[in-house]
């Protein structure tokens, strides 16, 4: 029979063991990594009621970028230290930064949760990111939205928070993040509870209601535009007649779309989805000073676009941009090379562009092609629409 002392013992061990703790009372570090793509949003939301919880003054509506997207991996240790960010290979400021901000809201709640335990293993947690994005960062392409969404899901998997916790984590990161923890079209709701709890995201239809809907996204500058979205938003509000107006019509602008994305109606949905990009782009300029997002590319590409659907009759592509001067334009998988063929006669293409785009149709591009314009596209990215994020590993 075991003494008392040794049988103290092993009940310590096996504490230590059901607590997560290793044979010296630490907790193990755990290891998380995901891939979470982009997402591009249809009804976009601009300015907030709350900047430092990132409450938006309206819904919105998006789809995910399926080859556009953040791989991050994020380590949690269970010991003082400092927190450490690496983007692209690029160390962040973390203190007093946004990854900040969702780390201490993780330490609050795992103290509140921890709340009842013994003294001798206080919650003291430092959080270690490394993240990869294959896309430009700060160029408009929502390159935010995909790497909080991914901390999220990452901190999901850990601690085992709530979908409606992981809401508030993407949020806290970025607004549009939390756009990017589901996939298919997705519904950031804004919320009308005084503790903004309400305000989560919901998917509307999963990825494979739509299985021929394919998005172009044409790069037109890498560098990082001139006013940031939170810059930019918080002067909107502060200055424009029209943010208004926009306010109003955005719900039924998404009950439209969502309408149109159920019945697959192409044309319906992509009018109401160039509508919203131009009426975001018009409160964008009626803001003191203007916000000019667009370039003459980004223009020149709205009109080529519009000239193409009356060459055929009907709607069968739509653009939409964000704060930035890159296109995003949805179409149908049968549209793709028709298109291709009439806009590489339009526009200018880089070299590693041209390569891109006869990747896609298949075949070498006419020599003759880019002849005389002046719109030059320096990236070309084909994808599938609607995927969500997917876990690479845990441990």
């Amino acid at each position: 029979m075991n003494s008392p002392g040794c049988q103290q013992a092993n009940c310590s061990e096996t504490l230590k063991e059901g607590m997560g703790l290793t044979p010296e009372g630490r907790r193990e570090s755990r290891v998380c990594t995901v891939r979470v793509p982009i997402n591009i949003a249809l009804v976009k939301y601009w300015g907030k009621r709350d900047q430092t919880q990132n409450i938006p003054l309206n819904d919105s509506l998006s789809l995910t970028i399926n080859s556009l997207h953040a791989r991050t991996t994020l380590r949690v240790n269970y010991e003082i230290g400092t927190d450490s960010v690496k983007i692209n290979g690029k160390s962040q400021t973390v203190t007093g930064s946004r990854y900040q901000r969702v780390f201490e809201e993780v330490r609050r709640w795992e103290r509140k949760r921890k709340a009842g335990e013994v003294a001798e293993h206080p919650v003291s947690i430092q959080f270690e990111i490394t993240s990869e994005t294959n896309f430009p960062v700060s160029a408009g392409l929502a390159s935010s939205a995909a790497g909080f969404a991914a901390i999220a899901e990452c901190l999901q998997k850990i601690f085992g928070f709530t979908d409606s916790q992981k809401s508030q984590l993407a949020r806290l990161g970025s607004g549009s993040a939390i756009r990017s923890i589901f996939g298919g079209l997705v519904r950031w709701r804004r919320g009308t509870q005084p503790n903004y709890e309400d305000s989560i995201a919901e998917q509307s239809f999963p990825s494979t209601h739509w299985p021929s809907l394919r998005a172009l996204i044409l790069v037109v500058d890498e560098g990082r535009k001139e006013y940031s979205s939170t810059d930019g938003m918080q002067r909107t509000v502060e200055t424009s007649t029209l943010l208004e107006r926009r306010i109003e019509c955005c719900d039924v602008n998404i009950d439209k779309i969502c309408a149109a994305f159920s019945n697959r109606d192409f044309s319906a949905m992509a009018d109401m989805i160039m509508r919203d990009s131009n009426n975001f782009h018009a409160v964008c300029m009626d803001t003191s000073p203007p916000l000019m997002y667009l370039n003459d590319v980004s223009r020149t590409i709205i009109r080529l676009v519009h000239v193409y659907n009356e060459k055929n009759g009907s709607t069968v592509i739509a653009y939409t941009f964000d704060a930035g001067p890159n296109a995003t334009l949805y179409l149908e998988e049968d549209t793709v090379q028709d298109f291709l063929d009439f806009a590489t006669k339009q526009l200018r293409f880089a070299e590693s562009a041209q390569t891109e785009v006869e990747e896609i149709l298949g075949h070498k591009l006419d020599e003759s092609v880019n002849n005389g314009a002046l719109a030059q596209i320096l990236q070309v990215i084909y994808s599938q629409v609607g995927g969500g994020p997917q876990l690479l590993s845990l441990h």
